[in-house]
């Protein structure tokens, strides 16, 4: 039996691996700059593991993916059915005389693994997208089989992380008809592929940034961000879509029907693009240096 993975990561090791050196990243954390190794950051034990649904939350899931087209519907009731197998695994052995405790001990173990599996699978499904994006290669993006793919696999660093799963546990933007803590793993499965699925739909393209001055690009441990929801209320939707994805600190890329206004950008530019992931992360920011991070200090700040 292979060891289980407890302590699980919500954000891409290899991602976060361009801003660090020997495996050591510079993070602020509560106001506090300090260098971990990449293997404690952005993690959180049983960060993924499944719930046992009740029929009013399997309802309110297939409810909601029957309110979208073919065949993104069908695409998307897949995973309920991902999501709920499982429990229906341990019931049914029960029910066929297996020692309960012992079925609930393997399902457990099984519910921890499940997703996080998953998310090691779609991230090794990006790995050449990754290296060939941090070259400055875009030239895969012309084929669509592995536009699709990459569509997807952002949309997924999107969904998966600490600060999408806060949004939908706590404060204004909280589920409220069911128990968002049990449904979000289907739920952020759901929204990734309807994400992936619109950007190829609706004609999205690729553009890379790149400073032309000092300044160089941070992140956060919500790697990929809508730029409009940066200025919203927490309640509001935001009506347009341009994800900004920085991937070293000298390279980002900007998913958007449009083409941005300039490609090599001032120092002013880099410094309202670090404003939003600033603002759109959920507790911590990435750099390559201590002296980067040094300028998001807040001597206002209380933890």
């Amino acid at each position: 039996m292979s060891n289980l993975t407890r302590m699980q990561h919500y954000v891409w090791r290899k991602y976060l691996r361009a801003w660090a050196t020997n495996d050591r990243i510079w993070c602020l954390r509560e106001n506090k700059v300090f260098n971990p190794n990449l293997m404690r950051v952005a993690q959180e034990r049983d960060f993924y593991k499944l719930h046992d649904l009740t029929l009013d939350e399997v309802e309110f899931l297939e409810s909601f993916c029957n309110g979208q087209r073919e065949p993104l519907r069908e695409l998307n009731l897949r995973w309920v059915k991902y999501f709920t197998i499982l429990f229906e695994l341990q019931r049914k052995l029960v029910a066929e005389g297996h020692a309960a405790d012992k079925v609930a001990s393997a399902i457990d173990r099984a519910a921890i693994e499940q997703e996080d599996l998953l998310h090691g699978r779609i991230e090794q499904s990006a790995v050449t997208i990754l290296d060939a994006l941090l070259a400055g290669d875009a030239s895969f993006f012309s084929i669509p089989k592995q536009k699709t793919v990459f569509f997807y696999f952002l949309a997924n660093q999107y969904t998966r992380t600490k600060k999408l799963k806060s949004k939908s546990l706590e404060g204004p933007s909280r589920l409220t008809s069911v128990n968002p803590e049990n449904i979000w793993n289907a739920l952020s499965q759901i929204i990734a592929t309807s994400v992936g699925q619109n950007l190829v739909a609706y004609g999205f393209q690729l553009y890379f940034l790149r400073p032309d001055g000092d300044e160089v690009f941070v992140t956060g441990d919500q790697p990929v961000i809508n730029l409009h929801s940066t200025y919203i209320a927490p309640t509001e939707t935001p009506r347009e879509l341009d994800f900004y994805y920085p991937i070293s600190p000298n390279l980002a890329v900007l998913i958007a029907i449009d083409p941005p206004e300039n490609s090599s950008l001032t120092d002013e530019e880099v410094r309202t693009y670090n404003q939003h992931v600033q603002l759109q992360s959920h507790a911590m920011l990435f750099a390559h240096e201590r002296s980067v991070l040094e300028r998001f200090r807040s001597d206002d700040f209380v933890a």
